[in-house]
């Protein structure tokens, strides 16, 4: 039969009609690509569309990975179920999380990842190119692998295995234009993937400037803390003034729900020592000879045995959540502070880990943080409070030893001539009475010469003790020289003297002094008092009336007072 020039060949309508397949697909997948975000759905879809258009029964769309060692393998977007029988592709799919992986390049697949060049074979069983199938493959009858390209670097690998009548140039141009959609899906993936994988290291970027913003934030309120725990140490005037500035930062910085501070007994501090009213020492009715006594408790405060443990180094006893640290100064210990904890935030799951979590934020928000940052600051705490607490008895001794008599404890004679004058000027101005009593040992040379100035000395003591007990809190007592005393009493006239003399010679009466055994005698005293303003409005003028009204008592014959 003639061929007319408006006849087509039966090829050319053939490759028309696959063309326009061809372009059909392309639309299909343009549209779902429009439609969705989808890798995966793309993916699948793509390897349908090829498998149909190419008539080839089984196919996968890998993309390029490389290892350490810069090899090309391909991660497996999409790939045919038939390609696998179950326990095999259950196999394949175990070895890796994101799907299969193919690394032998002693294959087909392999071939056309290490030349990034089409691969045909029509028959693999006999082409020197192929090393063979994994157990569980389908038997390949023929196979087709097309590389794609971006950027002149190999970016993936479509393959198509089993079509009738094998593979062709044609076949490989026919799927080119699906090959190129292939590679812009591929291509949008990695920058998806890449745009995720920068989303999240932003994401920990920022979690990382947020963690060390609220270190530093943390730092910065532990040093102001600290610096405002010095600078109140600094200024505190007493051991009781230490002790409260303990309690206000053991919970600001550590979170305490109450606590204590026990002491040792200061040193230096004796029975003969007397407080400014005349009575005994300020450390004796706190302490406690070789031990602890707690001296400050607040909150929920811990129990007061386990004071004296032997604690080394901060410690939290994780039963009862107490922490103790050892008060040091000067290579002495001289304490200990305890501090009660919270119980830390549960381990949870779930929505209680998530309360557990915002509690443990709570905390760190109020300037609490963990256990070991307590025991961190716990130690600093302690540290500064010892060097507060040993200044302070320094201060406290030193003061002492330049106000008090070192044989009675009572004042001396340089702090009477201080507080004489100060409570002078005090009674002027407010019109209260002030009464003035020099108080002086009868025969005391007698217990000198006949016992010896160590009995002598014994003597004194025991007066002045006495002396300190018979005075009231606001009273004052002082060694005026020798065996002469002083006493002041604030707001007793010239009509109540004689019943507070008379209550200080019965209370030395009542005296019972030996030494080595041997008794003393009775000892008296002689008392002149004086008051302000009957019988002077000056120091002067009331230390010389009470010394001649005691001289009086001594010529009228002793153990008796005497009115100026």
């Amino acid at each position: 039969m003639k061929q007319t020039p408006y006849d087509v060949p039966a090829s050319s309508t053939l490759a028309l009609l696959e063309t326009q397949e061809m372009l059909a697909a392309i639309g299909r997948i343009q549209a779902q690509l429009l439609t969705g975000n989808d890798s995966q759905a793309a993916f699948d879809a793509l390897l349908g569309e090829l498998l149909r258009v190419s008539g080839s029964a089984i196919g996968f769309i890998g993309e390029v990975r490389h290892d350490e060692h810069d090899a090309p393998w391909l991660r497996i977007h999409t790939i045919s179920d038939v390609a696998w029988d179950e326990p095999s592709r259950a196999r394949m799919q175990g070895r890796s999380g994101g799907g299969m992986e193919f690394r032998r390049l002693d294959t087909l697949i392999g071939t056309v990842l290490r030349s990034a060049q089409v691969a045909i074979a029509n028959d693999p069983a006999r082409d020197p190119r192929s090393g063979g199938l994994p157990d569980g493959h389908p038997q390949i009858a023929s196979f087709l692998g097309i590389p794609f390209v971006h950027r002149e670097q190999l970016i993936g690998v479509v393959g198509l295995a089993n079509r009738p009548g094998g593979y062709t140039q044609d076949v490989v141009d026919l799927l080119q234009p699906m090959v190129e959609t292939v590679r812009t899906v591929v291509v949008a993936h990695r920058a998806e993937r890449s745009r995720a994988r920068a989303e999240a290291a932003v994401v920990r970027l920022n979690r990382s400037l947020q963690a060390n913003v609220a270190k530093l934030e943390r730092i910065n309120q532990l040093n102001r803390a600290l610096s405002q725990l010095r600078d109140r140490l600094q200024a505190s005037p007493s051991v009781a003034a230490l002790c409260a500035v303990a309690e206000a930062f053991s919970g600001t910085l550590l979170g305490g729900l109450g606590g204590c501070v026990a002491l040792c007994e200061a040193q230096g501090a004796s029975a003969g020592n007397a407080a400014p009213d005349g009575g005994p020492g300020p450390d004796r009715a706190d302490a406690q000879s070789g031990g602890l006594s707690v001296v400050h408790c607040w909150g929920d405060a811990p129990p007061a045995q386990g004071c004296e443990g032997a604690e080394v180094r901060p410690a939290i006893d994780p039963e009862s959540r107490l922490l103790s640290a050892p008060l040091v100064a000067q290579g002495d210990r001289i304490g200990v502070l305890r501090v009660r904890l919270p119980a830390p935030p549960a381990a949870a799951a779930g929505d209680d880990a998530e309360a557990a979590g915002a509690a443990a934020d709570a905390q760190a928000g109020a300037g609490v943080g963990s256990d070991a940052e307590r025991l961190r600051l716990a130690g600093i705490l302690a540290m500064h409070l010892s060097m507060a607490i040993s200044n302070v008895r320094m201060r406290d001794t030193l003061r002492a030893q330049a106000i008090r008599d070192p044989l009675t404890g009572l004042y001396n004679r340089r702090h009477m001539d201080e507080v004489f004058e100060r409570e002078v000027r005090r009674a002027l101005r407010s019109g209260e009475a002030l009464a003035v009593f020099m108080v002086d040992i009868d025969r005391f040379k007698r217990i000198n010469d006949g016992f010896g100035h160590e009995a002598g000395d014994l003597v004194i003591r025991t007066l002045a003790h006495c002396l300190a007990g018979t005075i009231r809190h606001e009273d004052y007592a002082f060694r005026f020289g020798g065996e002469e005393f002083l006493l002041l009493m604030p707001g007793v006239d010239a009509a109540a003297m004689p019943a507070r003399a008379r209550a200080v010679l019965a209370a030395v009466r009542r005296l019972s002094i030996c030494w080595e055994g041997r008794p003393l005698g009775d000892v008296t005293v002689s008392i002149g008092a004086a008051a302000l303003p009957a019988h002077g409005s000056t120091p002067a003028e009331l230390l010389r009336a009470a010394d001649e009204a005691m001289y009086r008592a001594k010529q009228g014959g002793r153990d008796r007072a005497v009115c100026a």
